[in-house]
Order: structure tokens, then C-alpha cells, then sequence
């Protein structure tokens, strides 16, 4: 479900790179793949990044659809911790143990970009 999303935030992102850039890299004696390799891919790092963090985001956060289509021996973490909380109780000391170590990624990815 991200990637349509990324598809026009990264051609909005595109298009806003001057053209002017692209024609005097082909004046210059650049081809193509070079114009693309030493002045597009550069430019455009800040908008893959944005796709990447937005993308990272909302596959982290699903449930609903993991929930749905996994079975628990192969549960990805949001829907593995559901395990824990039953009607009667709720496992407390597993459930925050598996939250801390779900946290580390996010805060390894968020500390990355500080």
C-alpha cells in the first residue's frame, strides 16, 4: 500500500530537479547513465530518503494485514505480542520485554537521522 505513494512522492520529487541541469550534464559531454549517476541519483537522495523512513513507518505499524493473512508460527512481531493479552489476564513481563526489543530498530533508524 506505500508503494503508489512513493510512486508520485518520488515523480513530484523529480520534477522539481531544474531541467537545465540534466541538458548542460549532456553539453558538458556527459551521457545519459553518467547524467543520472553523478547529478540525478545525488540530488534526488533527500526524496529517497523521505520514501524510505515513510516506508519503513507504515510497514512497521501494520497489523490489521498481518493479522489477517499469517498464521502464529510465522506472525510478525505486532501480531506475535497480541499472544500475550488474553480476556482473563495479560503478560505483562513478556509483553514489555518484547516491546523493548521491537523499539531497537526504530530507535537505531530514528538516531541515524539525527
Amino acid at each position: 500500500m506505500i508503494i503508489p505513494l512513493n510512486i508520485v512522492l518520488l515523480k513530484k520529487y523529480f520534477e522539481t530537479i531544474p531541467r537545465e541541469l540534466e541538458e548542460a550534464a549532456l553539453i558538458d559531454g556527459c551521457s545519459r547513465l553518467g547524467m543520472l549517476k553523478r547529478i540525478i541519483i545525488p540530488l534526488s537522495m533527500p526524496g529517497f530518503a523521505i520514501a524510505a523512513v515513510l516506508s519503513f513507518r507504515f510497514s512497521w505499524n501494520e497489523f490489521v494485514l498481518p493479522m489477517a493473512l499469517t498464521s502464529p508460527d510465522s506472525a510478525v512481531f505486532e501480531v506475535a505480542l497480541f499472544q500475550f493479552i488474553s480476556i482473563n489476564r495479560i503478560e505483562w513481563g513478556y509483553l514489555t520485554a518484547d516491546i523493548t526489543i521491537i523499539i531497537i530498530p526504530v530507535l537505531v533508524l530514528m538516531l541515524s537521522f539525527e
